[in-house]
Order: structure tokens, then sequence, then C-alpha cells
């Protein structure tokens, strides 16, 4: 089960669901079984990130993401933590090993494009070498 803030009513409240899930901003929600990536966007800053700080390789994330039927997500919103917009996370593997993909959508949601915001491994300590692992 995963734990995911959703808007609704005006309010912000928890909400656990057992299968991947989306959102309709606004009054209402919505839940949406599938999330499609069909372009992942990532600025120079986030992919100097990832790589030095979580030893993840900018094309090891969109091949996780990138064009992948059935990925693993959740929609969060955290207005109070700071995080005016909501923002999806997404569970995948990278090198075998569980990764948590931050993601943004673009200004246009149709168009399927996202940004990352962030990749890392789940488990700490868990900066493997790509080399190493081939």
């Amino acid at each position: 089960m995963s734990s995911t803030r959703i808007i609704g009513s005006g309010a912000t409240r928890t909400v656990s669901f057992g299968v991947s899930q989306s959102l309709r901003l606004g009054h209402s929600v919505g839940c949406v079984l599938t999330i499609w990536i069909a372009r992942l966007l990532i600025s120079e800053r986030v992919m100097q990130k990832i790589i030095v700080d979580h030893c993840i390789y900018p094309d090891e994330v969109r091949s996780a993401v990138e064009r992948v039927e059935g990925l693993d997500f959740s929609w969060l919103y955290e207005p109070e933590r700071g995080r005016p917009n909501p923002y999806v996370i997404v569970r995948a593997k990278i090198r075998g090993e569980d990764v948590l993909i931050v993601l943004y959508p673009t200004d246009d949601p149709m168009d399927n494009e996202w940004r990352l915001a962030s990749a890392y491994f789940i488990s700490p300590g868990r900066c493997i070498d790509s080399e190493e692992a081939s």
C-alpha cells in the first residue's frame, strides 16, 4: 500500500491505495490506473545531482520510465511542506535495484512530457557504479 496526499473539496487528506493512481486537480478526485511518460525532460542541474549524489545516470532513468507501460506510481501533494504543485513518485528498477523517481508534470498535462526532479536508490548505500554492475 502506498500513502498519497490528494486534493479534495478544498482540503488535503491522506488516502492509501494498493494500485497505481492519479488525480484530477480541482474539487473532485479521480483515479487513473496508468501513467504514460512519452518524454522525460532532465535539466543540467538535475542531471549533475543524480550522477554525483545518487550515482544514477540520466539514460538509466529514461530507460526505466520512458514509454514503459504499467509503472507503479503515486501522486503527492504537500503544500504544508513548501511544495505547492503536485508531483509523482515512480517506483522502478535500475541495475536490478529499486529506485524512486520524482517527476513533475509539464504545463500541458496532455503532452505526456514530465520533468525529472530526482532519482535515488531506495536502499541506503546502494550507490553502485554501473561499470561494477556489468
